[in-house]
């Protein structure tokens, strides 16, 4: 028996794999997580709210960019974080000199965030493709087993219906 193309069942896959969004939606949406954290630190650490080290805020900016884009793009979050609270948070201001070893513990845990959250999303989209296969394969089965099991009853019936009316009763009773 020869099968030229496999057998597909339409529908039952779709939905399984999430689709990746366009570039500069991805960027968008990263550059928008920045700017509000930024926001969102300059509000805790002014004189209302007066918190001295507001910058695990931005480890939300890092996480957007990892679930949106994956591990390089956390990275590169990261990095773009520590500088970003470094320039506009820390003294000296406007400068990227390093005056405090707490900030160097920041990059640290903004890089680890990073990587974790980018190397999650990789698996997870791994994972879907993986099931979306499977989901596939296992409908090409069911399409060809439900083939067969059509075939094999018309070509019974088909059969049934021929042995009908000779004379064999053999062939009858069976």
């Amino acid at each position: 028996m020869r099968m030229t193309a496999p057998m597909r069942i339409p529908g039952p896959t779709r939905g399984l794999t999430a689709p990746r969004p366009s570039t500069a939606l991805t960027a968008l949406a990263v550059i928008g997580a920045f700017v509000l954290a930024t926001l969102v630190i300059a509000v805790l650490e002014g004189p209302v709210f007066g918190i001295e080290d507001a910058s695990p805020v931005y480890l939300v900016a890092v996480v957007a960019a990892g679930a949106l884009a994956g591990t390089i793009p956390a990275v590169v979050a990261a990095i773009a974080a520590f500088l970003a609270y470094d320039v506009l948070f820390t003294e000296p201001r406007f400068s990227i000199a390093i005056a405090d070893p707490q900030e160097v513990l920041d990059l640290i845990l903004f890089l680890f965030v990073g990587l974790v959250v980018g190397r999650l999303v990789a698996i997870q989209h791994a994972r879907a493709e993986e099931a979306a296969e499977r989901a596939a394969e296992a409908n090409t089965l069911f399409a060809l087993s439900r083939a067969l099991s059509t075939a094999t009853s018309t070509a019974e019936g088909h059969a049934e219906t021929r042995m009908a009316g000779t004379s064999m009763p053999r062939l009858q009773s069976s």
